[in-house]
């Protein structure tokens, strides 16, 4: 939900989130170092997904959404233009996020991809160095700082 900030003269490109835990997230409604990029989301957790596609449309990305592994794939695969970042959840249904990892990579290895861990804890194996990962849950500024490292 949007809050008011607390200064009486807000920035304009600022708005104000509160998390689960009333904590305040400050979310940039445009960033002039990120460009509109066409990224492809992996992400089979539907809230995850929408917020997510919501936080990226709202910086003018061009969002394309893939609900398992084999559809990721499928996008990739079939797509006329190359994607600018890749999203991928470890835990995706038909093909596992390392297996799609694999497949991107194969194809196409300097496009950046940001790895979504199912928590802190969980240990990954057959993913390089150059991936960005987040762990969940995240907040919308973590997300979305973690693309802008990857876009950057």
């Amino acid at each position: 939900r949007r809050l008011r900030p607390p200064d009486p003269d807000p920035d304009p490109e600022v708005i104000f989130l509160v998390d689960r835990n009333n904590q305040y997230d400050v979310w940039f409604r445009s960033m002039s170092n990120l460009h509109s990029a066409r990224i492809l989301i992996a992400e089979n957790n539907s809230a995850v997904r929408t917020m997510i596609c919501e936080l990226l449309g709202a910086r003018g990305h061009d969002v394309f959404v893939a609900y398992d592994g084999t559809m990721a794939r499928d996008v990739f695969e079939q797509s006329q233009t190359a994607f600018d970042l890749i999203v991928i959840r470890s835990h995706l249904p038909l093909m596992g996020g390392v297996e799609l990892l694999k497949v991107v990579r194969s194809r196409s290895p300097a496009v950046p991809i940001l790895f979504i861990k199912e928590s802190i804890d969980e240990e990954i194996v057959g993913i390089d160095e150059s991936c960005e990962v987040i762990s969940k849950p995240f907040s919308p500024l973590e997300f979305v700082s973690a693309v802008q490292r990857c876009l950057s």
